[in-house]
């Protein structure tokens, strides 16, 4: 495996600050909120339904900004793949 084929959300986490970035951050954040009020929990690549994003490295890394400014919290984490660990929101922020 080459270096550059791992996951580093320090290496991944600018790329979603960009201008293009932020109208799927909000995507997903919506998504977020609409699956934690019908379900109370979601698994991580369920934030995504219908949002394009560029790669699965972008998704885990909105997941981890995410957990980052505790709008999530992972409960039950797959290794190495935020994309299929289980999330909800700590409260009520809708």
């Amino acid at each position: 495996m080459f270096k550059d084929d791992i996951y580093s959300y320090q290496n991944e986490r600018p790329k979603i600050f960009n201008e293009d970035s932020h109208k799927i951050l909000f995507q997903v954040r919506d998504g977020i909120r609409y699956l934690s009020y019908k379900a109370g929990a979601f698994v991580g690549h369920k934030a995504f339904y219908n949002v394009n994003t560029p790669d699965t490295y972008f998704e885990r890394a909105i997941l981890d900004y995410f957990v980052e400014i505790h709008e999530i919290v992972e409960v039950s984490s797959q290794v190495d793949d935020s994309l299929n660990g289980i999330f909800v929101v700590p409260s009520r922020r809708y």
